[in-house]
């Protein structure tokens, strides 16, 4: 690539970023595009900064406007490499799109290598994810109330009791750590209270409600039950002990151990 083109590239970058742009203008060649991501992707790896995450940014969204596979691959792999200097926020325009074309191979890339996503893109991510929830619970950064009405502003009663339904399969099929079953139960919460009265008082939940209710008291039993083993064995673990005394009296061996 000349560094011409390259010039060319970065002033367009400079100057859509100074105006608000979302994506650069179309009648760059992917050729030049192409290139000129990879160029900032190594620029950005070897020295990282906001200006090159802003343009990083701006390319990404570019070149997934182009809409065809080979254009694809390329976000994936840039995601891929780059994700965690990204933001949701940066990147609200690609999401929206990636939403928009329901590239769920995409969306999933996206939700386990972008940083800190929004609430309300948890929530549209985790409609369009069904089958791979696990990738959404990767993000942990999120406030209740704000996912509450997140998900009331993003999901119908059908979809949330869809959910509602897959997370007490996970519950009851999975084994979990006391971590993740606190993430599925956060959001269980969070679901039900979104559109509490429609939800309680809808018949066709009753079963579902009840089904939900055992399963959470049974985690939550199981996990009060833990918590007083691992006192004991804490207890147990700061315990000293003494050489064991041997008193031989033939023909049996006593041994005596002292814990202090």
């Amino acid at each position: 690539m000349k560094s011409s083109n390259i010039s060319d590239l970065g002033s367009q970058c400079k100057l859509c970023l100074e105006e608000g742009g979302t994506v650069l203008s179309l009648n760059v060649s992917n050729v030049d595009l192409f290139k000129y991501l990879s160029v900032t992707i190594d620029q950005l790896l070897s020295s990282p900064n906001n200006s090159l995450v802003e343009k990083l940014a701006l390319l990404l969204q570019t070149v997934y406007i182009r809409r065809d596979n080979e254009h694809k691959n390329v976000i994936i792999e840039a995601l891929e490499k780059t994700g965690h200097y990204l933001s949701g926020i940066q990147l609200s325009f690609l999401f929206d799109k990636i939403i928009e074309q329901n590239d769920n191979q995409t969306l999933h890339i996206f939700v386990k290598h972008v940083k800190d996503l929004s609430e309300k893109q948890l929530c549209r991510a985790m409609i369009h994810l069904q089958d791979d929830l696990s990738v959404i619970f990767l993000h942990r950064r999120y406030n209740n109330q704000a996912l509450t009405l997140a998900i009331r502003s993003t999901m119908d009663g059908e979809q949330i009791s869809r959910l509602l339904e897959k997370f007490y399969d996970m519950l009851s099929t999975t084994t979990l750590t006391k971590d993740t079953c606190q993430i599925y139960l956060d959001w269980i919460c969070c679901l039900i209270d979104s559109q509490f009265s429609t939800f309680v008082f809808q018949k066709h939940n009753r079963q579902l409600i009840k089904k939900l209710f055992s399963l959470v008291e049974l985690y939550l039993d199981l996990f009060e039950n833990l918590d007083g083993l691992d006192a004991y064995i804490e207890h147990f673990k700061q315990t000293q002990t003494t050489t064991p005394t041997t008193i031989k009296h033939q023909p049996y061996t006593i041994e005596f151990l002292h814990i202090n």
